[in-house]
């Protein structure tokens, strides 16, 4: 993947990696739940969106 093709023009690394982990980790994170986190630039952005009824196949 080349970085013009990803939103934010830059490609994750190791840093940006270990700091979304470190938010995760209490208390940072103390009301956060259920939550899914990409870490990617905004890469999955860059998907279409499925429908709601065809998430549960």
């Amino acid at each position: 993947m080349f970085r013009s093709q990803v939103p934010l023009g830059r490609i994750g690394d190791p840093m940006g990696m270990s700091n979304a982990v470190l938010f995760l980790c209490p208390p940072r994170s103390r009301c956060v739940t259920g939550q899914e986190v990409a870490v990617d630039g905004d890469l999955l952005g860059l998907r279409p969106a499925r429908p709601y009824a065809q998430l549960s196949t």
